[in-house]
């Protein structure tokens, strides 16, 4: 991609292991049709998702069975995630256990090049229960950006509800299942907690719900690249949420992983991972 100031941000969020989905074709099996509903859930509790999938399109009443057990087994496996909302395909909203897998897909955020970006909040379509632990890592590109890097970091998941719900003229647009605020919200005084950090030079911006004016701060991080430049390589960040603590970390060429020290103490209870852009 080339033009001025070009950008790449994709994201991903690490959660527990689950065991990949079985290659295995699974052939149907009509007998299990007259067993009892309760043998047939405790069947589909043995099933790893890759087999529950086609055991489900054996017959309407086992669809319902395996609808039930994978709703559990999300709702157990990725305990302290919140889908922000419901998924409708057509007229029919999807089940709470495939909402949290079409979630929980990596995304790209922005991509292009412009002469000059809008200021904006992208935040991902869930919220995380800040005790954790949680990862969340993003790889970005940025070139010819001589007005700085966008940012990453959390805003209090009940703020972005407010704000959704009034109207302060800051818009909220819906694009591949995230939201989208005009404005940098680490650095806009509207009440509310907010904190971002440029990986590139490890510059950070924090607004306290009883601060008027943002904080800015460096991070003890030698730049590892050049924003100006006319290209630069994929650079993998992210940050740690563990007992409501928030820590930031970053890969350096050699792929190994480096963090800072932890900047916030006393997060929200439920935090909002996002994408910030200031001026850019």
């Amino acid at each position: 991609l080339l033009g001025p100031r070009c950008l790449i941000i994709s994201c991903q969020v690490v959660t527990p292991h689950c065991r990949p989905n079985s290659s295995r074709p699974s052939p149907r099996m009509p007998i299990l049709t007259a067993l009892p509903e309760s043998v047939c859930e405790a069947v589909a509790e043995h099933l790893w998702l890759g087999d529950l999938l086609p055991f489900a399109t054996t017959n309407r009443d086992l669809h319902w069975v395996s609808t039930k057990v994978a709703d559990a087994f999300f709702k157990s496996a990725f305990a302290g995630m919140a889908p922000c909302r419901q998924i409708r395909f057509g007229r029919r909203t999807m089940p709470d256990w495939l909402t949290t897998f079409a979630t929980l897909q990596p995304r790209c955020l922005v991509c292009g090049y412009c002469s000059r970006w809008r200021s904006q909040t992208c935040a991902l379509p869930f919220e995380l229960n800040s005790v954790g632990p949680w990862f969340v890592e993003f790889k970005y590109v940025a070139t010819k950006a001589p007005n700085g890097t966008p940012g990453i970091g959390v805003v209090d998941a009940a703020s972005l509800a407010k704000t959704t719900a009034r109207d302060d003229g800051v818009k909220l647009v819906s694009q591949d299942l995230c939201c989208r605020w005009l404005g940098d919200l680490s650095q806009l005084s509207d009440g509310h907690f907010a904190m971002s950090l440029s990986p590139y030079d490890g510059t950070l911006f924090a607004k306290r719900c009883q601060e008027e004016t943002c904080n800015c701060a460096q991070l003890n991080w030698v730049p590892i690249r050049d924003q100006q430049s006319k290209w630069n390589r994929p650079l993998h960040c992210g940050f740690l949420l563990k007992n409501r603590c928030l820590t930031f970390f970053r890969m350096d060429n050699e792929g190994c992983w480096h963090s800072g020290e932890t900047v916030c103490k006393n997060l929200p209870n439920f935090v909002s991972p996002c994408m910030f852009m200031s001026s850019y």
